[in-house]
């Protein structure tokens, strides 16, 4: 009779490992669980109504606009239902409120740039409901690479915000 040997342990390891690689492809494959979508949109939306409420802090704006800047990247990838030219439209008006509320201490909010990020924070949930955990992953990373945060990079426009906020405080020394 032949004696079955028990698996060595590297052996062990490797299923073991086989088996967490495959729960973790299985779990990139379908969308992010309900409760979780659930809880990251609240969050976003509860932004948007203080939006609508009047508050005007600067993270809420930004929380939105990091809304909006998701959205476009899947709607890129092909899972978003948006067309990418009014998704930039309204990432183009969220930021010209950032740069507003950066020169002054007031930034004001239209009512139609309220409306056009509701039909964003919706479709973002929708997408984070609908599409699979891979996209929304490489869809967040694109996200920390691509947030802007005004005055501080060296695109043109805060080239521009800079060098007038140099002008005016020279002229206000002098």
């Amino acid at each position: 009779m032949a004696t079955i040997s028990p698996l060595s342990k590297s052996t062990k390891l490797d299923v073991v490992r086989r088996e967490k690689l495959l729960a973790y492809s299985k779990a990139m494959l379908s969308p992010m669980p309900r409760d979780e979508v659930d809880r990251t949109v609240l969050f976003t939306r509860i932004g948007l109504q203080r939006l609508r409420n009047g508050e005007r802090v600067r993270g809420l704006v930004d929380q939105i606009a990091e809304v909006v800047v998701f959205t476009t990247l899947v709607t890129k990838a092909g899972y978003g239902t948006l067309t990418p030219s009014f998704l930039k439209s309204v990432e183009d008006r969220l930021i010209d409120v950032l740069f507003d509320a950066a020169a002054s201490a007031e930034s004001n909010v239209a009512p139609s740039l309220l409306e056009d990020a509701t039909v964003v924070v919706n479709e973002y949930d929708r997408l984070l409901q609908t599409t699979r955990l891979e996209v929304v992953v490489q869809a967040f990373n694109g996200l920390k690479r691509r947030v802007h945060v005004p005055g501080t990079c060296s695109c043109e426009r805060c080239q521009k915000q800079r060098a007038s906020a140099r002008i005016s405080s020279r002229t206000v020394t002098a």
